[in-house]
């Protein structure tokens, strides 16, 4: 039996650009060019991730230490910024919401030398934790899937089976898309909530009630089974069966919400219910719902004034 060639690094990376519109695949190759000329002394490295394909650029084979990404999705590409919130951006053109991530969508790769731009390309530079080497070309296309990493023989043993939890746990924690469907490279720190696992009796009706009164985006995972993103894509996690309700708070998980009256009328109308009425917690601006499976979640909303 003749042993199969591994396809090299560039050979996975078009792989996974063929798999986009012809037109999102050439805009992702010409800014890939643009940036590399940018920074020649990058290491480049590839992650097909499940929504989006992060072409990231780094002083390290850590994504943790990315500069700046390339994040490729069927509806455009981003030019991302790993930690974009700490940098200068005078000109107010990062966009984001989250505490970490920022980003530019790219209209082609002359938005990489617009001015305000490359200031922040340059921010990003100097701010680097691990600096880019000062000569040499770095290597190109270290491409990982982490969705085939995770994906293994069901173990037998009761540890193998909690290994493969936490696997598909870590594959999970990273964001899925943001403000306008632009997507973010993966957002990956020590102490970070990434994974919820959430009881259901009927999983279907439990995807529908959260992604109709929450927005949740809902995925297919790689067995098959339905998994969510949350509204900011800063969450993941899925539904399980065969596991009780948590139907007493002891430890409460609150979802935050532009308005609590609304969100209260939302759950009623789609088979919630509600369990602490509104102004239980004042001045907090708080209610306490159970979904359709039972379990008892907090909403709140921010008060008025308060910083976004």
């Amino acid at each position: 039996m003749v042993a199969r060639t591994p396809a090299s690094p560039a050979e996975q990376l078009a792989g996974f650009l063929a798999k986009y519109d012809p037109a999102v695949a050439r805009l992702a190759r010409a800014c890939r060019t643009a940036l590399r000329k940018r920074l020649p002394t990058a290491r480049e490295l590839v992650y097909d991730n499940y929504q989006f394909l992060a072409i990231g650029y780094s002083a390290t084979e850590r994504a943790s230490d990315c500069l700046v990404s390339l994040a490729v999705s069927p509806k455009g590409v981003a030019l991302s910024f790993y930690y974009g919130a700490s940098l200068p951006d005078p000109d107010g053109i990062l966009l984001g919401g989250g505490n970490q991530n920022r980003y530019v969508r790219l209209e082609g790769p002359k938005t990489l030398a617009v001015p305000a731009v490359e200031a922040v390309i340059g921010a990003a530079i100097a701010h680097a934790k691990t600096p880019l080497p000062s000569a040499g070309r770095g290597p190109r296309s270290s491409s990982r899937s982490p969705r085939n990493s995770a994906r293994a023989v069901r173990p037998r043993s009761r540890a193998g089976r909690d290994r493969a939890r936490a696997e598909r746990a870590h594959e999970s924690c990273r964001p899925g898309s943001s403000d306008g469907g632009v997507p973010m490279p993966p957002t990956r720190k020590n102490g970070k909530i990434c994974y919820l696992e959430i009881p259901a009796v009927d999983v279907d009706r439990s995807v529908a009630f959260y992604k109709a009164v929450f927005g949740w985006n809902v995925r297919v995972r790689g067995d098959g089974r339905p998994a969510f993103d949350d509204a900011v894509g800063e969450v993941s996690g899925a539904w399980v069966t065969g596991r009780p309700p948590s139907t007493s708070p002891g430890m409460l998980l609150y979802i935050m919400v532009d308005s609590v009256e609304a969100t209260v009328a939302a759950v009623m109308a789609h088979g919630g219910k509600i369990v602490q009425p509104l102004g239980a917690d004042a001045p907090e601006i708080t209610a306490r719902f159970a979904d359709p499976a039972g379990n008892v979640l907090g909403l709140y909303q921010e008060p008025h004034g308060a910083p976004a």
